[in-house]
């Protein structure tokens, strides 16, 4: 059963997700999928999230600039192994999201 709210739509952009409070923690990803109230990222390497740890996320664009008003604040909600060298990341924003424009 899918406990979502909001429906998932496939939308494939880079993305970078920080640990809160650690400044030089940015890992790069790519969104695998995005919601109104979170997203699925999958990170390579894979890094050492855990479920209720604060991120913050940005999903990038056209532009490749991260502007830190753009991060979103985020909780990790699951972590799965996606295969070798590589890891998903589901995270539900803090507070509902836009979704941006299909690429």
């Amino acid at each position: 059963m899918d406990r979502r709210a909001t429906q998932r739509m496939p939308i494939l952009r880079p993305a970078r997700i920080v640990r809160e409070g650690a400044p030089a923690g940015l890992t790069f990803a790519r969104t695998a999928d995005i919601s109104l109230g979170g997203a699925l990222i999958e990170i390579t390497p894979p890094r050492n999230y855990n479920p209720g740890e604060s991120v913050r996320v940005a999903i990038l664009g056209e532009t490749v600039v991260i502007d830190p008003r753009s991060m979103i604040d985020a909780t990790v909600v699951r972590v799965e192994h996606a295969g070798p060298g590589r890891q998903r990341v589901a995270v539900r924003f803090d507070v509902p999201q836009a979704l941006p424009a299909a690429a």
